[in-house]
C-alpha cells in the first residue's frame, strides 16, 4: 500500500505542471509489420520532463487514448502539425487524425517534447497546404473580446490580391473598432445594457462585411487565435 501511495505522489508533479500548461510530443512508432509511423499530439498538464518521457514510452496506451468525438477509434494521433508564430512564441494546430491499434505498436520512441499552453490555440480548419501561408507575415490585426475568451485575427494572403482590397479590409476593421470604442466609453459612464447590445452587432456587422471580401477573394486567408480561461 506505501509503495502504491508513493508512486501516485510521484506522478502527480508530471501531469501538473503551471496552470492550462501541457507538452506537444512528437514520436515515431515502430510497428510489428515493419513499417514506421511518424504522429504527434497534445498532453495537457504534462510537465516536459525525461521521467514523463520515459513514461509514454514505456505505456503509449495513456497517451493514445482519444479524449476527443472527432478523433477516429479508441487510440490514435495526428499525422501532421501545423504552427504558427505568435507574441514571440509558437502556437500549433495538430491535423489529420489517425486510428491506431495498441497490440500493432512495437516500439514507442519520442523524438520531442514542447512545453505549451492549452488556453492559448489554433481555432478553425485547416489543411497541411496552409502551412506556406500561416509562415508570411500578417497584413492586418484584429481582436474581439467576449466573457471568456479574447480572439486574436491574422489576415494574410496566400497570393495575390487585387489593389484596393488591403485598403477595403482595414477601412472596415478601423471603422468599427472606432465604432466600438465609442460604445465602450459610453458603457463606462452609463451601464446601460443597450451599449452591450450595441457593441454585439457591431462585432456581427464587422465579421458579416469582412466574411463577404473572404468569398469574392479567395487568396485572403485567416489565423484565429483564442486565449480563454476558465
Amino acid at each position: 500500500m506505501k509503495k502504491l501511495i508513493l508512486i501516485i505522489l510521484l506522478s502527480i508533479p508530471l501531469l501538473t505542471f503551471a496552470e492550462y500548461s501541457g507538452v506537444h510530443v512528437e514520436f515515431e512508432i515502430q510497428l510489428l509489420n515493419g513499417n514506421k509511423v511518424h504522429g504527434y499530439k497534445y498532453l495537457a498538464h504534462g510537465i516536459n520532463t525525461d521521467e514523463l518521457k520515459v513514461i509514454i514510452e514505456q505505456n503509449p496506451s495513456f497517451f493514445l487514448k482519444n479524449q476527443h468525438v472527432f478523433e477516429e477509434g479508441e487510440y490514435g494521433y495526428y499525422s501532421k502539425r501545423l504552427e504558427y508564430s505568435f507574441q514571440d512564441s509558437r502556437v500549433f494546430r495538430l491535423i489529420e487524425p489517425k486510428e491506431i491499434i495498441l497490440s500493432e505498436i512495437k516500439v514507442f520512441v519520442v523524438k520531442e517534447m514542447i512545453t505549451a499552453s492549452y488556453d492559448i490555440q489554433i481555432v478553425g480548419d485547416y489543411t497541411w497546404e496552409d502551412r506556406f501561408w500561416l509562415d508570411s507575415k500578417p497584413l492586418i490585426k484584429y481582436s474581439v473580446d467576449d466573457e471568456m475568451c479574447t480572439y486574436k485575427f491574422f489576415i494574410h494572403k496566400k497570393g495575390n490580391i487585387p489593389n484596393g482590397v488591403i485598403e477595403k479590409l482595414n477601412s472596415i476593421i478601423q471603422s468599427i473598432d472606432n465604432k466600438i470604442q465609442v460604445q465602450q466609453a459610453e458603457y463606462e459612464e452609463d451601464t446601460n445594457i443597450d451599449h452591450v447590445d450595441n457593441i454585439k452587432s457591431l462585432i456581427e456587422e464587422r465579421k458579416r462585411l469582412l466574411e463577404s471580401l473572404f468569398k469574392e477573394y479567395k487568396n485572403l486567408k485567416k489565423v484565429i487565435i483564442s486565449m480563454c480561461s476558465c
